[in-house]
Formats: structure tokens, C-alpha cells, sequence
């Protein structure tokens, strides 16, 4: 197994917080832990100085304390969730799904979040809320609670074609909706379908 990038890369330091767990041929598999759950990066070397990493991370929030690697040249794309990361310089960088972006890892170390309330927002821009949300709503072209409930109604949608285990009320309070029908009501209005009826299509694909 060629560990060039591997090794540099720990040379550089992931961090106290990623273990290695699994390593067969040239497959290395890395566990992030952090209060709130944990992450998963498996990575493959493709050729010479090539990798290809894909990460699983199911958590609130966690601490990145990776320490750059020079050499390193990264080409990241957001397949499904959302994610915000701050670094140590207290700049943000965003990504949802069909997001590209490309990024040397400089300055990767910092605090990675999944969502926040507008108060959170206000406090952090130091913007008062109505502000805020006119000026959300001039760069995304939508209100941030239509935003918000857009995002939620096609996580759910993956979840119901990736996971059919999962009944609908079990997807509802996964998105923080405590009331079926209400969650069903919202599905429809952003899909045009019922949950049921669109998980039925699904199927018949």
C-alpha cells in the first residue's frame, strides 16, 4: 500500500479526535469523534498522489484540529446535508448538496455546524434579525424559513428512497416535526406529493 499522502497527512496531524480503525490494500478508513456523534472518512488511493475520500458524518457540530499539509490539493463535492465550517481566522465557508468548491486545507482547522436559528445568526453577524432576514433573502432569493423548510422536505425525500425501513412519522421527528400530518402537509408543499405517494413513485422507478 503506498502511504505517501497518508503519511503526510499525519504528519501534519488530523488531530486527537480521528483514529484510523480500518486499513486493507489501499483502502484507509478514519473515525472523527466529537460530542454531538461521529464522522467516517474512507479514503482510496486511485493512482500516484490521487485520492478519492468520501465522508459520512452524521453529528450537530465537531472540532476540526487538522494542521495543514502543504502538498495537499482538495476538490470537494456535498452529495446530500449541508454543512458550515469556520476556521481558526473566523472566516465560513458553506456547502449543500451539488456544491463544488476547491481548497487547499490552509486553514481547515476550526468548528464545523449543521444549522442555526436566526437568533444564532443575529448574534454572530451581530445583524438584528429583520436585517438578517432581508439580507438572506436578497442573496438566496427566498425567506430563510422557506429556506429552511425546503432543505428539511429533500432530506426527507433522500430518506425516503435511501431508507424504507423508516416509516414517515420516524422521518418526521427525525426533522423535528412531533405532529405526521403537519410534516406530511409541508412535504407536499415543497414535492407536490404526500411522503407516502412519493416513496410509492420511488418504487415503481
Amino acid at each position: 500500500m503506498s502511504r505517501d499522502i497518508f503519511d503526510t497527512l499525519d504528519k501534519a496531524g488530523f488531530g486527537s479526535n480521528v483514529h484510523e480503525i480500518a486499513a486493507e490494500g489501499e483502502c484507509r478508513v478514519l473515525r472523527l469523534d466529537g460530542e454531538s456523534g461521529e464522522g467516517f472518512m474512507t479514503m482510496y488511493r486511485v493512482f500516484d498522489g490521487i485520492y478519492l475520500m468520501y465522508n459520512d458524518f452524521h453529528m450537530k457540530h465537531c472540532v476540526s484540529e487538522y494542521q495543514k499539509a502543504d502538498t495537499v490539493l482538495c476538490i470537494d463535492y456535498c452529495r446530500e446535508g449541508r454543512i458550515e465550517h469556520e476556521n481558526a481566522l473566523g472566516e465560513r465557508y458553506y456547502m449543500e448538496a451539488g456544491d463544488l468548491r476547491i481548497d487547499k486545507r490552509v486553514h481547515h482547522a476550526g468548528r464545523v455546524e449543521q444549522t442555526f436559528t436566526v437568533e444564532e445568526l443575529s448574534e454572530i453577524s451581530g445583524m438584528p434579525p429583520a436585517s438578517l432576514r432581508k439580507l438572506f433573502k436578497a442573496v438566496y432569493g427566498t425567506p430563510v424559513y422557506q429556506y429552511i423548510k425546503s432543505y428539511k422536505m429533500k432530506a426527507a425525500a433522500e430518506m425516503l428512497i435511501s431508507d424504507r425501513r423508516m416509516n414517515i412519522a420516524d422521518i418526521a421527528q427525525r426533522l423535528g416535526y412531533d405532529n405526521a400530518s403537519k410534516f406530511s402537509a409541508a412535504f407536499r408543499d415543497v414535492m407536490g406529493v404526500t411522503p407516502q405517494n412519493y416513496r410509492n413513485r420511488q418504487e415503481e422507478q
